[in-house]
């Protein structure tokens, strides 16, 4: 059965129209991405324009909220093909008319990882300059803590609060290294390795 066939979830509409206009077309597809069952299970990697589509005719229920024009000039406007990272707010091509906020390399390298050391290892040495791959976040090397969250969650199976409690418990166990500067958005990075 085709992943359009299959049922939209409640919470991903729900969390969206919450958002209201606000809400853009990369934060759907990571709703779409983290909680979509259709989409987890499917041997795709990230979500098909028809479901991305599906959603988003399902918001349209008076409140203003994304167009389907809008998705689609995000389409064309956002879409990189690009297997590896070049930055956050693309929409990368995974596959056949499929798209997520990740790159495909990131997702043959982790779907389904729980490990969250694994995550930092694997997308550290992908980007190569961390700093410059992700300038949010506090100073020095590693992934601003917010966005290391997101891709475990979107690509793993951790909720959002066990990823946060395996990331602390790791600082506390000195595999992750804390910098002084205390940024509320704090980078992770590996104890002891350079990742510059």
């Amino acid at each position: 059965m085709a992943e359009t066939e299959v049922d939209l979830v409640d919470e991903i509409l729900e969390t969206a129209t919450e958002r209201g206009e606000f809400l853009v077309t990369t934060e759907l597809v990571t709703l779409i991405e983290r909680h979509d069952p259709a989409v987890i299970e499917s041997n795709e990697f990230g979500v098909s324009e028809d479901r991305l589509i599906s959603y988003v005719e399902a918001l349209r229920s008076g409140a203003e909220l994304l167009s389907v024009e809008d998705v689609k000039d995000a389409l064309a406007e956002e879409t990189v093909h690009s297997d590896t990272w070049v930055g956050e707010e693309k929409l990368y091509v995974t596959g056949e008319n499929h798209v997520s906020v990740y790159p495909r390399d990131w997702h043959e390298a982790l779907a389904g990882e729980d490990d969250v050391v694994r995550f930092v290892e694997y997308i550290v040495a992908a980007v190569d300059d961390s700093q410059e791959a992700f300038p949010g976040g506090g100073q020095g090397a590693g992934i601003p803590e917010e966005t290391l969250i997101n891709v475990v969650t979107t690509l793993g199976p951790l909720t959002w609060e066990e990823a946060k409690r395996e990331i602390e418990r790791l600082r506390d166990e000195d595999v992750f290294s804390e910098k002084a500067d205390q940024h509320p958005e704090a980078r992770v990075a590996l104890d002891g390795v350079d990742h510059n």
